[in-house]
This record gives C-alpha cells, structure tokens and sequence, in this order.
C-alpha cells in the first residue's frame, strides 16, 4: 500500500513538473512573438488609452485629453521604448478643444516602465494646432482655465515657467519625477489659430 501511494505522489510529481515546464515553454515563446511584432512595427493598445487620459485630467482647471489611439513600438531594444498617440486633443471643461496635436511620440526611460512609471526622455510632437482666443478686455487665452494662484500668477507667466524649465537642462529635476529624463521636446510643423 506504501508502494501504491509513492508510485501516485511520483506520478503527480512528473506531471506537475512536465505542466510546468510546458507552460514556461509557451510563456517563453509567447513573449518572444510578442517582442519581435513590437520590434517590427508599431503594435495598438488601445486597453491604455482610458489610463492615460485619466491620468492627465486636471481637476482644477477641468481640462483633459482625448485621443484615437496608442501604440508601442520598441524598433531596437538597446534604446528607448516608443510610445505613440495619434488623434490626440486637450479639451477644457466645456469640450472646447484647446489644442490639438496629429501624433504625440514619446521615447520612454525603460527604468520607468519597469517600476510602471512614464519617464519620457524625449517628446515629439507632430502637427499640432493651438488656438489663442483674445477676451472682450483685450487678454489673451491660451485656453489653460483660470491657473492662477495664490501669488498671482497668470497664464503668461505659467508659459514662462515651462519654457524656462525646458530651456535650462543644466536645472536638476528631482529623481523620479515624471520628466526627470526628458532631454528633448521637438515640434513639427505646428500650426496656431487665433480667435479675436
């Protein structure tokens, strides 16, 4: 009887490890298919596209992010991952479109996605539009809401702020903040609209 319950114990036990090991098999074939369509050309996934335009919701001001659709591309896997948004607009609370951009190209740190974090390094922007409205008092907006805060700043001096930033790449970001490897912002063939 000692026999009979061995022989079953080594009989699951072979086949636990045989299960086991074909599952590795198809696991490992699977993420090498996977790899090599990403490789070749840009691969749709759409499943992120609600994630990223909730995650860019700004609350404050109401202005958020529509997009068609995202892709993945990573053509050689010693540089950066590709991410691409194509169809994208920035909306504000009443669904005015603020800016509206033909194709987005992020190249993202690897180190980032690892921790499921997006760390652009370098941001390509293609054909994007911007509308500017001048109000009844003679301002200029640029769409971004009401940002003005405490201190008094307004629409011109947030733009100033950003240019700043992106034009001293000596200025240390802080670790792991979202554009701590940003390097580069290209614009392609933009195109302004203005509302008088």
């Amino acid at each position: 009887m000692v026999r009979k319950s061995v022989k079953a114990v080594s009989r699951i036990g072979r086949f636990a490890f045989i299960f086991t090991l074909l599952f590795l098999f198809f696991a490992v074939v699977a993420v090498a298919l996977l790899m090599m369509r990403i490789s070749s050309s840009p691969l749709e996934i759409g499943f992120a596209k609600t994630y990223i335009e909730q995650a860019l919701y700004d609350p404050d001001t109401g202005n958020h992010l529509a997009m068609d659709q995202v892709f993945l591309y990573w053509p050689d896997f010693k540089d950066a991952v590709n991410l691409v948004m194509k169809g994208g607009k920035i909306l504000n609370k009443d669904n005015k479109v603020i800016l509206s951009v033909n194709e987005v190209s992020l190249t993202v740190s690897k180190t980032g996605l690892v921790y499921g974090r997006v760390m652009p390094k370098t941001i390509l922007i293609k054909q994007p539009q911007l509308r500017l409205t001048r109000t009844a008092d003679g301002r200029i907006d640029i769409g971004l809401g009401d940002v003005s805060a405490d201190d008094g700043t307004d629409q011109n001096e947030v733009i100033t702020q950003i240019l700043d930033a992106l034009s001293q790449p000596d200025q240390k970001t802080p670790t792991g903040h979202p554009l701590s490897r940003l390097r580069s912002l290209k614009v392609q063939e933009a195109r302004l609209m203005i509302e008088d």
